[in-house]
């Protein structure tokens, strides 16, 4: 797998910072008698089909769109976009793919082949379990239908997903799905005071599973299931109502 390297120009990049600060204390007034309104109104804005940006209100000059362009540019923003789309290593620090975006993406997006089919068959079985849980066919090791999923994980593994739910709260099935992020034991206690262990998926997303909080969580959850399993003499099912 090939890693995106770029070449980039410190000084270059150093010079355009020092003149887009200056640029932006320098603009703070739109009333000011020099600027050509006409000039700004079709410089800042635009229409794309339905869809109207207007920017011309805001306190930024054209100028300083200028030189962030630039800075893109020095940047080598466009280098760094084609190399994410055809599939090289751009996460430096972990190194790795940033393949996120083929997820919200069709078959005819930037990305290979080979990689949006692999996205594609992982969306097919992703729906297929989801279906399974709603209609029961999926059940609990319990012999249980599911009534409640219980999400852990933490930022993007956990704000995504929270908001989806939210924004789809009108077509919400009989499943109840919560979730967990903070790392306060007392988070976890109150989401989980009215569940049914035996009747409840946990869910624990992570990039790398190496997560302090999420490892916490996870942990904790266990543990829940495990207070009540044990007694239920299910000790040895407990990891079969995680999904990982």
């Amino acid at each position: 797998m090939n890693t995106f390297s770029p070449d980039y120009n410190e000084n270059k990049i150093n010079n355009i910072l020092l003149s887009l600060s200056k640029e932006i204390s320098s603009f703070s007034n739109l009333k000011n008698p020099s600027i050509n309104l006409k000039k700004r109104r079709e410089f800042f804005i635009k229409e794309l089909e339905d869809l109207t940006f207007d920017a011309s209100r805001h306190n930024i000059s054209i100028k300083t769109i200028e030189l962030s362009k630039k800075l893109l540019q020095e940047m080598k923003t466009n280098q760094f976009l084609e190399a994410m789309w055809s599939g090289k290593v751009v996460n430096i620090t972990e190194n790795r793919q940033a393949l996120h975006p083929a997820l919200r993406g069709s078959r005819d997006s930037f990305f290979p082949k080979d990689i949006m089919n692999e996205v594609t068959k992982q969306k097919k079985q992703m729906l297929k379990i989801a279906e399974g849980i709603r209609n029961g066919n999926i059940k609990s090791h319990s012999g249980k239908k599911y009534t409640s999923v219980l999400a852990i994980g933490i930022g993007g593994s956990d704000l995504g997903p929270r908001m989806s739910v939210k924004a789809l709260t009108p077509f919400k099935s009989n499943i109840d799905v919560r979730f967990v992020s903070n790392i306060d034991p007392s988070d976890l206690i109150n989401v989980t005071a009215d569940l049914d262990p035996s009747r409840t998926l946990i869910i624990v997303s992570s990039k790398t599973f190496t997560t302090v909080e999420t490892l916490a969580n996870a942990k904790a959850a266990f543990n829940w299931l495990a207070k009540i399993l044990v007694k239920l003499e299910q000790k040895s099912t407990i990891c079969n109502y995680f999904k990982f």
